[in-house]
């Protein structure tokens, strides 16, 4: 008896050749969720949102905030990180971001304001420190001399405390009133020009302060003389005490008049506060302690209080701010967010993301490429050896020694999971974490099949414990795969469908695609799958024969599945009545065909309708094709049978050949189950 049967799928492995693989593997396995065994179709990703930055640009990035009960998409056509920040008591829903220009903060409120497109505001991570120390004179005391230092630190509405001030040290009389006076006020986010010049393509502007400002940072300039000088997020080059300067290419002209500077990403200034420390300097162990808050715009106090009615001790002593080119936001288990700036892992203070202490960053040899956190630790993916950073505080974490020298291709494609961080190198997926670090996919794919995936293009993330990337290759097109290393499926399976941006939902557990556009939920169109291809392993049978029969176990019942049919339908109805009823929301309603340009340009045909025709073409009508290929004479695969399969039935195959290598290929979107093949119906039944 010749023939053979299948009950398990599973997914590809190119480093292997066609007829050595398992029996369960394919040589194909387009769109294939192999998760359970079976052959599956992913549904397909359906639409939730349109971002309006997707008119101007592609949107790379994605965060989704839940306000009043409404979703709002926060979205950015750069490679930024977004992360709920770990504040203790956060009613704000507070998010921190890099990658669009300085690190910046916001929320829910101030990231939707206003009904642009989120996020429509944001303040600069972090609160610039006072840069002088108070002026102060004692006074009118009699007693015993002493020494005090004082400072003062800024404080946001949001409990955010800033580095404090230089101390200032005085020495008076302990029953002196210490009169404090020129006390900074808040850090500016507007600043007038007074004057300009232009040279060798950098253009200066003359400001009375830049007390606020750091090189690096972004700013909007607008009403100078000539208009050469203003533009909209213009990258700061230096900044002195007199002025600032930025990259013009070409020559705006003299300065004649006019001009505002001001931060895109603002200081928090509304409804600060300023809190006043002193030491009684000598003291062996002496701190710095809480003496009095009082308003931002005042800059005057008299300290007369005694020693034992000081408050509590400084604790923002070395807050900083993060640096200005810090990348990479993400969060750790033990309340630490991190980011990194060129060779330097940057850690926040635990469960304060707005403070950023220098002396918790950790250097690396090689300049730092991803950043990514597990369930144990924070993994460190350079341009030369990865790093695992591991300790219970910021102060503890340090790295652990490791030997692997695999350079990470992309920061956009590194992922971390509960069990490890996966990124790609030059020899393939990289997997550092609970068992060590080590090439992960060793077994599937070598160095030269691994650049058929063009790695240094990647862009990934974690969704139900698998490695989901899409990558960009030679020709420009989009094309994503599975990786799956948690053991419960098959480890590697392409994906057809392409995508801009990514993103899983830490609430829902969704993961969420940007794709034509539009943001969408992957696998999340109830009625509508994604076709599927799997292509068998070649089977060699021991001796020349003719295949005569076959049958293919699958879930026909959702071949006839009219209830899906008419739920779609009736999408379709409502969609097109929204368009009919709702005027103010389509412009050019009346022919429903919209104003020029008020869709992306080739969304629709020109002059075609917004409306769904009565085809509602939406839906996709369910199939499932069985193929098989026989060897010929000289060896080549050679298309045999094709067959629509509607029942699991037995069903005869063609005479007129011989051959010992057969290839089996299913096509389609309904569930199988697994397929037998043999000479006669009678043997296929003993299969």
């Amino acid at each position: 008896m010749s023939g053979f049967k299948l009950s398990v799928f599973s997914g590809i492995r190119p480093k292997v050749g066609a007829r050595l693989l398992h029996e369960s593997e394919a040589q194909v396995a387009d769109n294939c969720k192999l998760f359970s065994g079976e052959l599956r179709s992913w549904r397909r990703p359906k639409e939730v949102a349109t971002p309006s930055k997707a008119a101007s640009g592609t949107v790379r990035s994605i965060f989704r905030v839940n306000y009043l009960n409404t979703d709002y998409w926060l979205n950015w056509s750069k490679d930024v990180d977004c992360e709920r920040g770990p504040v203790a008591g956060d009613d704000l829903q507070r998010i921190y971001f890099t990658g669009d220009g300085e690190p910046r903060m916001s929320h829910a409120s101030l990231a939707t304001q206003g009904g642009g497109d989120p996020p429509v505001a944001a303040h600069v991570l972090g609160v610039f420190p006072p840069q002088t120390g108070p002026t102060v004179v004692p006074s009118g005391g009699t007693g015993a001399a002493e020494t005090r230092s004082y400072v003062y630190t800024f404080v946001t509405a949001l409990g955010e405390e800033s580095q404090p001030s230089p101390p200032t040290t005085v020495a008076g009389k302990i029953d002196d009133s210490w009169a404090l006076s020129n006390i900074e006020t808040a850090a500016l986010n507007t600043f007038t020009v007074t004057g300009g010049s232009w040279g060798a393509g950098i253009a200066t502007l003359n400001v009375a302060s830049t007390r606020g400002l750091r090189v690096g940072e972004e700013v909007n300039i607008s009403g100078v003389n000539p208009a050469g000088y203003n533009g909209n997020k213009l990258v700061l080059t230096e900044v002195n005490a007199g002025n600032v300067k930025y990259a013009v290419a070409v020559n705006p002209g003299a300065w004649s008049s006019g001009g505002t500077i001001a931060r895109v990403g603002t200081h928090n200034t509304t409804l600060m506060v300023k809190r006043i420390y002193r030491v009684l300097t000598g003291s062996a162990g002496a701190e710095f302690q809480f003496v009095a808050e009082i308003a931002v715009a005042t800059t005057t106090y008299n300290d007369t209080k005694a020693a034992s009615a000081l408050g509590e001790i400084l604790p923002s002593e070395d807050w900083e701010m993060p640096p200005v080119n810090m990348i990479g936001m993400g969060s750790a288990a033990n309340g630490v967010m991190f980011g990194f700036s060129k060779n330097e892992l940057c850690l926040s203070e635990s469960f304060r993301p707005h403070a950023w202490p220098s002396k918790y960053r950790v250097a690396f040899t090689r300049d730092i490429v991803a950043v990514e956190s597990y369930s144990s630790g924070i993994v460190v993916a350079t341009k030369g050896k990865p790093g695992v950073v591991i300790g219970s505080t910021p102060g503890t974490m340090q790295p652990d020694d490791i030997e692997v020298i695999e350079p990470c291709l992309s920061k956009r494609g590194t992922a971390g999971m509960a069990f490890g961080v996966i990124y790609p190198s030059p020899n393939g997926w990289v997997l550092s974490g609970v068992g060590g670090t080590a090439v992960a996919s060793q077994d599937v794919v070598t160095k030269t099949e691994f650049e058929t995936f063009f790695p240094a293009t990647m862009l990934a993330v974690a969704y139900q414990g698998r490695y989901f990337a899409w990558y960009t290759n030679g020709s420009g097109v989009v094309r994503g795969l599975v990786f799956d290393k948690s053991g419960q499926g098959a480890v590697l399976t392409p994906l057809q469908q392409a995508a801009d941006a990514a993103w899983t939902d830490p609430e829902t557990g969704e993961l969420y695609i940007v794709h034509d556009g539009k943001i969408k939920k992957w696998d999340g169109d109830t009625f509508n799958n994604l076709p599927f291809e799997w292509r068998s392993k070649v089977i060699t049978l021991p001796d020349l024969v003719n295949l005569g029969a076959a049958r293919v176990r699958a879930k026909y019942d959702d071949l006839a599945d009219s209830a899906a049919e008419d739920a779609q339908e009736a999408l379709d109805a409502a969609y097109n009545a929204d368009i009919l009823n709702n005027p103010e929301v389509w412009p050019g309603q009346s022919n429903t065909r919209g104003d020029f340009g008020g869709n992306m340009l080739g969304e629709f045909m020109l002059g075609g309708s917004l409306l769904r025709d009565s085809s509602f073409a939406t839906f996709d009508n369910r199939s499932l094709q069985f193929q098989l290929y026989a060897a010929d004479d000289e060896g080549d695969m050679v298309l045999r049978h094709t067959k629509n399969l509607t029942n699991d039935r037995a069903f005869k195959l063609p005479d007129g050949y011989m051959s010992a290598d057969f290839e089996v290929q299913l096509l389609g979107n309904i569930d199988a189950r697994g397929f037998e093949v043999a000479e006669t119906m009678r043997e296929l039944k003993k299969l």
